[in-house]
């Protein structure tokens, strides 16, 4: 029964369940049954009675709306650190959602303000994918700390350590997909600079991207103006794919490292294709010959359009 997918099943929704009340109690909802008191930690039968009224309802028993109100409570336990509980919750509400907004804002404005954008944003990056990586760290030790600290004789080890990895499994999920997202961003800046290695990668990407637009044209798949309109503002339709990237992310609920190398394979696609666009327009580039009376350097071109005079 218990390696059934039915008992799965039932204590997956038990624990959701268990967990929204207990969210509503330390978040001070008064809808649930199980509410917070004076110190206490109450079991409200007339929550319960009601919403068995209206389920009894609902599957087409109407005597069951005569059933009288109740209005008692039974206290399930007592805790002096209630209250403690409750001041913890709400900082961490509003912490868990102003902190990443503000970290995020401080260091687009580092950016902006630095007189090099590039560096300063590599600078960021790397510096919150060390932030990262001290916290998976700081959760491993942690995790050593608590396995033993818990006696075997309370807990099996391997238990205490599965209970462990269940609770925190988000943030260090959450963690992970930061420290991805920060060693991509490193990466993209450092690609955009002047360093050997960048223009290596930007060589080849171009020449790929350029030699299979030129064998489009020739097979006859010419973008034209569309794709001259493309070369001439690849700056801004680069930027666009990349920021339509970031905002796909920011918008995702929860994302994980596989949304985010899903979201990065989408943008490498699309910044590939404008690419073979750009080069399929149909302009070629070649070497005009010297004439009388005129230097020329040498690789002086204009750019000319297959079968034009």
């Amino acid at each position: 029964m218990v390696t059934s997918d039915q008992f799965a099943n039932v204590w997956d929704d038990a624990n959701r369940q268990a967990h929204a009340a207990l969210v509503k109690v330390l978040t001070g909802e008064d809808d649930s049954a199980v509410q917070a008191g004076d110190g206490s930690i109450d079991l409200n039968l007339g929550t319960v009675i009601d919403n068995v009224k209206q389920k009894l309802v609902d599957d087409g028993f109407a005597q069951a709306a005569k059933i009288p109100d109740v209005d008692k409570t039974i206290t399930l336990f007592e805790t002096d650190k209630l209250n403690e509980a409750q001041d913890a919750m709400r900082l961490l509400n509003v912490v868990g959602v102003w902190l990443p907004v503000v970290v995020l804002v401080l260091a687009a404005l580092a950016v902006w303000s630095a007189p090099a954008h590039r560096v300063a944003l590599m600078a960021a990056a790397i510096g919150v994918g060390v932030m990262m990586i001290v916290l998976l760290i700081g959760l491993a030790v942690i995790r050593q700390v608590y396995l033993d600290s818990v006696p075997t004789t309370a807990l099996p080890r391997d238990t205490a350590a599965d209970i462990y990895d269940i609770f925190l499994r988000f943030l260090k999920n959450s963690t992970v997909t930061v420290l991805v997202i920060a060693v991509i961003t490193a990466l993209a800046a450092y690609l955009y600079g002047p360093g050997r290695g960048a223009r290596w990668v930007r060589r080849g990407a171009s020449s790929g991207t350029g030699a299979t637009g030129k064998y489009m044209a020739r097979r006859g798949l010419r973008t034209g103006a569309t794709g001259r309109w493309l070369g001439a503002h690849s700056e801004w339709t680069t930027g666009t794919a990349i920021v339509g990237g970031a905002l796909a992310l920011t918008l995702w609920n929860y994302p994980t490292p596989g949304a985010v190398a899903l979201v990065l394979a989408i943008v490498v696609l699309v910044l590939a294709l404008l690419g073979i666009l750009a080069a399929a327009s149909g302009t070629a580039t070649i070497t005009r010959p010297p004439t009388v009376g005129r230097s020329s350097a040498p690789g002086d071109a204009v750019r000319r359009t297959p079968g034009q005079s």
